[in-house]
């Protein structure tokens, strides 16, 4: 099921990474793909991070890893799938930062899916 990095990176933006067996597809969304943060100030940071601009996964959240996690967890919430008017989020609070979220650490994930696409991004913890 998983892709080679280098494929992963060629997939244009809001097109299908990986298909799950479910049938929903894992779409890229670039502006919540990683950036650099060095040398860059709160304000510099939050801007970056804002909704306008869309939150940031660490570093180590490559395409692959990306994949890999919505995979996992779309394999315990098989019943996501929708007409393409519905749309389903869901919260994920992991063990270890993922992100930047409006200038903030965070360790929470939304997941969203809408007819049979999804993807996920860093929120702002609650």
């Amino acid at each position: 099921m998983s892709q080679q990095p280098q494929k992963l990176h060629a997939i244009r933006d809001r097109e299908t990474l990986v298909r799950h067996s479910s049938g929903l597809e894992i779409i890229r969304a670039m502006k919540h793909e990683p950036i650099s943060f060095a040398g860059l100030n709160d304000e510099e940071l939050r801007r970056k991070t804002d909704k306008n601009n869309g939150s940031k996964f660490a570093s180590d959240w490559t395409l692959s890893a990306y994949c890999a996690w919505l995979t996992q967890f779309l394999d315990v919430h098989l019943d996501w799938r929708f007409p393409p008017s519905q749309q389903r989020k869901a919260l994920a609070v992991l063990d270890r930062p993922i992100g930047v979220a409006d200038g903030k650490i965070t360790r929470t994930i939304e997941v969203v899916a809408r007819g049979r696409y999804v993807h996920a991004y860093p929120v702002v913890d609650r």
